[in-house]
């Protein structure tokens, strides 16, 4: 299923990284998609603009399609596509997961091949459209999938995009840095590093 996004107006200025310097991010677009057969970009597109993003090859596409096959059984495919015009800004996959049991049972979203084999959380950003681009994830995952936690964790220390995304979570009054009322201890065991947790849920 294709899920087209209304176009999005990002909140304050793009940023200063030698990416963003040669665009201005008026008409950032998303396409949310749930399965690799509705991807329409081609191959070379996709690697071509994970790697100008900063991607590693954990983002190739090749690699993303691969990984799915093999561990996606039982999980919801979110491919994030976000582009400024025809160029692409942002490569975002994602992928949600029932952990745990009742009582504690939690709809986690995570990187597609973040924990197997455990890796860093290192998705193609722009860094200058990054708060935009978190911004939009945040809302589609904590309000209309409905997810507790979105682990981002671990991350590099070296890409800036990071700032965007924590901006991006500092702007919402529902979502919080932490577990909220789920105890370090459980989340861990889930397998999560960093979190964001959606207070709305708790």
């Amino acid at each position: 299923m294709r899920t087209g996004q209304p176009e999005i107006r990002p909140s304050g200025s793009p940023g200063d990284g030698p990416s963003s310097s040669a665009l201005n991010f008026e008409n950032l677009k998303c396409t949310v998609l749930t399965t690799f057969d509705e991807v329409t970009c081609s191959q070379s597109e996709w690697d071509e603009a994970s790697l100008r993003l900063g991607g590693s090859i954990y983002m190739s596409y090749d690699w993303l399609r691969v990984w799915w096959e093999f561990y996606g059984k039982g999980k919801e495919l979110r491919l994030f596509i976000f582009r400024d015009g025809q160029r692409i800004v942002a490569l975002l996959p994602l992928y949600l997961e029932i952990l745990g049991v009742s009582p504690v049972k939690l709809r986690v979203a995570r990187l597609v091949g973040a924990n197997i084999p455990p890796k860093a959380f290192d998705p193609a950003v722009d860094e200058g459209a990054s708060q935009a681009v978190f911004e939009h994830v945040i809302n589609r995952l904590f309000l209309w999938d409905k997810c507790d936690l979105l682990s981002y964790g671990p991350v590099s220390g070296l890409r800036k995009c990071y700032t965007g995304l924590l901006r991006a979570a500092d702007s919402s009054p529902e979502i919080v840095r932490s577990g909220h009322k789920i105890s370090d201890d459980v989340i861990a065991s889930f397998g999560c590093r960093q979190v964001l947790s959606n207070t709305s849920r708790g």
